[in-house]
């Protein structure tokens, strides 16, 4: 029986929908065009595929339920399905026509319109989606400029010049991906440490979720021209709806270019490009942007009766007083039922209701409170996309779910149950990264040009004002990381730094984990591909969840991880000396806390953490051992020529990374056919700034004669990471000069 508002005793009968998506399946890849629509960002099982038919803010699908949208065609619906308006202005244009052979009148009219309402707009030029209009823009900024490199914070299409800092790049010419680098929304430095003269543009999102801080927007507008760089605002979110000049008017700051769509032409595709005069007079001659449909005139036709009907309305006056309510509302219950871990953010024409990993898995809560509220005939994605169409009675229903289904998910929460409850598959990652997102580590070309075989090494500017060499590699496909994800433990250490950097220069996005997050941050910014910092605790099997989550989020999978976190009381913390330092004496707690550490740490990481890489089918693990995990240590080599020892191997380093080789060995064999493969690096002592007999010593019994060096396990790492080793599980690699071949 077909689901209708309001208290409903049963989830809705998709079955119509399920068939229809049958047919999809192999014929329209991802099932979907739009990916947000897709059923991967619904409860498969529950929730509805197909809609057929809309009026106001109410939709029904193909079997017939009636749902409120919370969604709204994914923003382009700003005044309501079927509005009475827009409609009857697209029905008398259909009666003329809907394209010509010369230009039609509507294009002076409604460029007259948006040059009322727009601050920057000088000049107007309309297309039909918002990648087309930014990838124009971006085009424009090199023009103008004479630069080719872009930065942008935010979400801005499908072309090559942004999806290339994305892990969807596949088919963007390597040269192309070294063209546009981001910066971290309300992190200025991060945008003053890469805007240089290469940059031509700097474009991005004015508000995703999070409100400027610290004059922001402000200073992003000060710091391009005084850098020359062109300033570009993508308000596909924000145009006529945070006011009707868009961010413009609500911050006041006049962009050099922006560009429009979604809530423009409520429903019908259309999108605008404005910008200054001198700019924009470049695309009559020297810059081509023109297409067949941007004249189309029944998209005109329903922009000019939309704006008609935003300035007489004030439409986003209306969307901001609606939109608190829900955001106030979900807020206030949120707190009387002590859920902490979960509200509603945003500008209030448009908010999000987000989760905390602290309470469980996030996609889970999501995905339960969706399931509940498509049952009460709400079509919830976590967003309030409110339009005009959306009554006070609508946001009562609204917010009358919400207090039928928050305590629903209060008592999964506590329970720890949430996933028990879901009738169907957990939602997926969402495609879009909102935060942690700055990857630019200032490039330097060589200024003379090479053929595709060269390798110029480049160079770059470290957070901390230092300099490196990336080399841009023409990498062997055996050994490329392109595009994958890598997640190093113990990142910001001796190794795990420089494992970091190796397997980003081969083309991961690397997550760096470690115990501080300011130190896994600022190596994160010095990395040539898009990576970032998260403080970890390998203990912590909650917090380890919750890094999971995250990097699910930000990048939808893992392919490498290395556990390379471990704890030497040796060395890095001289804590024994003398007979304290005998085996008999050895204290316990010592003995638990790096068994903690180096062996559970590395047991949780590959539970949890490698879990995902089998669900995926594919996953190398790399598992950072030791040579005193083959052979017994020589105390000797620690003692002066004067016979003074103060530092001793412990027993547990030495039988923690033991352990490391057998758990490989138990790893390999255990997922040998799920496409995960395990394996070992040993390496031998690295020179750190030990005392100079030690050194010696170290070096007398090595066969190449020296230790080993920071850089000398960079080709390991890759090697066991990439597909060079595809027939390679449950083996050590050996990595130590010759020191255990004695």
């Amino acid at each position: 029986m077909p689901n209708k508002i309001g208290h409903n005793p049963d989830y809705p009968d998709i079955r119509e929908s399920d068939r229809l998506y049958q047919r999809a399946l192999g014929l329209i890849p991802g099932g979907t065009q739009t990916l947000a629509k897709g059923p991967t960002q619904y409860v498969r099982g529950v929730a509805p595929k197909y809609l057929i038919r809309g009026r106001g803010c109410h939709v029904w699908d193909v079997d017939g339920n009636e749902y409120i949208d919370l969604n709204m065609g994914i923003g382009p619906i700003s005044l309501g399905y079927a509005y009475e308006a827009v409609d009857r202005s697209i029905q008398k244009q259909l009666e003329d026509g809907i394209t010509f052979s010369l230009m039609h009148p509507l294009e002076v009219e409604v460029a007259e319109q948006i040059r009322s309402l727009i601050p920057n707009a000088e000049s107007v030029r309309f297309g039909k989606t918002g990648a087309e209009v930014t990838s124009a823009a971006i085009r424009l900024a090199r023009a103008y400029t004479g630069r080719d490199k872009v930065l942008c914070c935010g979400y801005h299409g499908w072309h090559d010049w942004y999806i290339s800092v994305t892990d969807r790049n596949k088919g963007v010419p390597r040269p192309v991906q070294g063209l546009t680098y981001t910066f971290n929304y309300n992190e200025i430095q991060t945008l003053e440490e890469a805007l240089d003269e290469e940059i031509a543009c700097v474009i991005l999102e004015p508000v995703m979720f999070d409100p400027p801080k610290d004059r922001f927007l402000h200073r992003v507008a000060e710091l391009c021209k005084r850098r020359g760089a062109l300033l570009v605002f993508d308000e596909m979110w924000t145009g006529f709806r945070l006011a009707l000049g868009g961010a413009q008017e609500y911050f006041g700051i006049v962009p050099d270019l922006a560009c429009y769509s979604k809530a423009v032409a409520n429903g019908m595709p259309l999108s605008i490009l404005t910008g200054a005069k001198e700019i924009m007079r470049l695309l009559e001659r020297e810059v081509f942007f023109y297409t067949t449909f941007g004249g189309e005139a029944l998209s005109l036709a329903a922009a000019r009766a939309t704006l008609m009907e935003m300035v007489a309305k004030n439409v986003p006056v209306f969307l901001a007083r609606q939109g608190r309510k829900l955001k106030e509302g979900y807020n206030q219950l949120a707190q009387s039922l002590k859920m902490d871990y979960t509200r509603c953010i945003g500008y209030d024409c448009r908010t999000l209701v987000i989760f905390d990993a602290s309470a469980g898995d996030p996609l889970e809560m999501k995905s339960l409170v969706q399931q509940e509220m498509i049952k009460r005939g709400i079509l919830w994605s976590g967003f309030h996309n409110v339009s005009f169409s959306h009554t006070d009675e609508d946001i009562d229903q609204i917010l009358l779910a919400y207090q039928e289904v928050l305590p629903i998910l209060k008592e999964a929460v506590s329970r720890g149950r949430v996933k028990d409850l879901l009738r169907g598959e957990v939602v997926e990652p969402v495609f879009r990264k909102t935060s942690q997102f700055h990857t630019k580590p200032k490039m330097k070309p060589d200024p003379t040009p090479n053929p595709p075989s060269a390798n110029p090494p480049t160079t770059f500017h470290t957070a901390g004002g230092g300099e490196g060499t990336f080399v841009n590699r023409a990498i062997p496909p055996l050994f490329s990381l392109e595009g994958k994800v890598a997640l190093v433990t113990g990142g910001t250490g001796l190794l795990g730094r420089e494992h970091c950097r190796a397997l980003s220069e081969f083309g991961a996005h690397v997550i760096v984990c470690d115990l501080h997050q300011d130190r896994c941050d600022a190596l994160a910014r010095t990395l040539p591909t898009p990576s970032i910092g998260i403080r970890t605790d390998v203990t912590d099997p909650d917090a380890l969840r919750a890094l999971l989550d995250r990097i699910l989020l930000e990048f939808g999978r893992i392919d490498i991880l290395v556990n390379n976190a471990a704890v030497n009381d040796a060395f890095e913390s001289p804590l024994l000396t003398g007979e304290d330092s005998a085996f008999e004496n050895y204290p316990l707690s010592l003995w638990r806390r790096m068994m903690e550490v180096n062996v559970t740490g590395v047991f949780l990481c590959s539970q949890i953490l490698g879990a995902q890489m089998v669900k995926q089918g594919k996953g190398s693990i790399i598992n950072i051992a030791s040579t005193y995990g083959m052979v017994g240590p020589d105390q000797s080599i620690y003692r002066s020529p004067e016979g003074k020892q103060t530092f001793f191997k412990s027993p547990a380093y030495a039988a923690s990374k033991g352990a490391i080789l057998a758990f490989t060995r138990y790893l390999a064999t255990t997922w040998g056919r799920t496409g995960v493969r395990v394996n070992a690096l040993t390496p031998g002592g690295v020179e750190n700034g030990q005392d100079n007999f030690f050194i010696q010593q170290y070096t007398l019994r090595t066969p190449l004669g020296r230790m080993a060096r920071v850089d000398d396990l960079k080709g390991a790492i890759i090697f066991l990471a990439s597909d060079a080793s595809g027939y390679m599980t449950g083996a050590n690699l050996v990595v130590d000069g010759g020191w255990t071949a004695w």
